[in-house]
Order: structure tokens, then sequence, then C-alpha cells
């Protein structure tokens, strides 16, 4: 009951800020079975049926939890290429009993390839950082390896992205930008859109929405805090 009461409270917030512009109304344009991962408490929806061993999935992002990745490899038998540049994520998987399949990359995505700053959060026991400098992360930054999805698929030998998870704090809109002109296009895109924040306009997801439309890609589902976001192409089903 409480629990009901929580998400009925979520929802009519979420109408009242759709009403006053500040979050976005967008619908479903695909039903399909969906299997329902979960990592540091976000919720990730894909569609597995057509996924298999040899599926190539990128996890841009490790943060305190892998365990969206190492589900899905227990469940698909797949490998996982999981990218976080970020020291805390790295020094917690050095201490871990990682699978096989389970392969990280110490650099970070974004739309130009090189170095880059990049900003701590505010709370240190938080682990997300960015590379987008703003009020929720401090001045403190510390240089990463930057690169774009066309050059880490050159780097891993990869022609094609069965599935593509990103929660890469602002830099998704860019990112996504540069993946569609270089006709990078992932069977299925699962993102944490962020034009909660500042300094990113609901528009701007709406833009990403219709230019991911424009490529065939369906939007397949959305969260209940409307935060993370799956597109499917189904001309690839």
């Amino acid at each position: 009951m409480f629990l009901k009461l929580k998400r009925l409270v979520r929802k009519l917030r979420w109408l009242i800020e759709c009403l006053l512009w500040k979050e976005i109304y967008i619908t479903k344009t695909i039903q399909l079975p969906l299997s329902r991962l979960w990592n540091d408490g976000w919720d990730w929806c894909l569609y597995t049926d057509v996924l298999n061993k040899d599926s190539i999935i990128y996890s841009i992002w490790v943060g305190n939890d892998i365990s969206f990745d190492i589900e899905l490899i227990d469940l698909i038998g797949c490998k996982v290429y999981a990218f976080d540049p970020t020291p805390k994520s790295l020094e917690r998987l050095k201490n871990q009993a990682l699978p096989d399949n389970f392969i990280i990359h110490p650099w970070w995505l974004a739309d130009y390839n090189g170095t880059a700053n990049f900003y701590s959060p505010k709370n240190n026991h938080h682990v997300s950082h960015t590379l987008i400098q703003s009020s929720t992360f401090t001045s403190n930054s510390f240089s990463v390896d930057v690169q774009t999805l066309s050059n880490s698929m050159k780097r891993l030998g990869h022609e094609h992205i069965d599935v593509l998870k990103i929660d890469i704090e602002w830099a998704e809109y860019a990112v996504i930008e540069d993946m569609l002109a270089s006709k990078i296009l992932p069977q299925q895109l699962l993102v944490e859109i962020h034009h909660r924040f500042e300094n990113i306009d609901i528009q701007d997801t709406r833009n990403l929405n219709k230019s991911l439309w424009d490529v065939w890609y369906k939007l397949a589902y959305v969260s209940h805090t409307w935060q993370e976001y799956t597109w499917i192409r189904e001309v690839d089903l």
C-alpha cells in the first residue's frame, strides 16, 4: 500500500512538472516482453530474446554496482565490455572475483578522442563523475582518456554493437549525436537521461528522441522515475 502511494505521488509530481515544462512526456512506441535488470538501484530493461553468447554488449559506467553486467552474463552467456576510468570503480573491481566475460576498459565515452577533465561529485560517498562541470560536482578534476564510440569499437575490433548501455552524466546527448553521425546503430540503446539537471533542456531530450525515431528506433521502455529509457531498432529484430 505504501509503495503504491509513493508511486502515485511520484507520478502526480511528474505530471505537474510536465505541465511546468520541467519534465517531458514521451510514450512507448513498441511493446516487447522485456527483461528487467538492476544496477546500483537503477532500473534497466532490454529485450533478451534476441541476444545470445555472441552478442556484443557495451556498458558505459561501472560505479558501485556491476549487478546488471553480471546478471546479463549469467542470463545470456555473452561478454560485457565495461568502460570506466574512475579510480574508485577500478579499485573496487580489483577486489572482486569477476567472471572472464566481464571485461573492463579504463576510458570514458565522449564525442571526441583525446583527454578530458573528469569532475568529482560533491558527496564523497558518491562515485559518479562527469565531463561537464556544474554546481552538482566540485571543481576538482583529473585527466582521463576519452574515446568516441567508433574509436572504441576499432580498438576492440567490433563492427557492430547489440546493446549499448550508457549512464554518463549529461554527456549522452553529444555521444548519441556522434554515434548517429558515425552511422553506428546498436540494436538496443539503454540510456539514463539527464534533462532534469542544469544546462540541459527538455527540448534536448525531445530532439534526441526524434533523431532516434528518424533511424527507426522505437521507445520500448521508460522507468517509473522517468530517467532510464530503452530504444530498440525494430527493423533489426
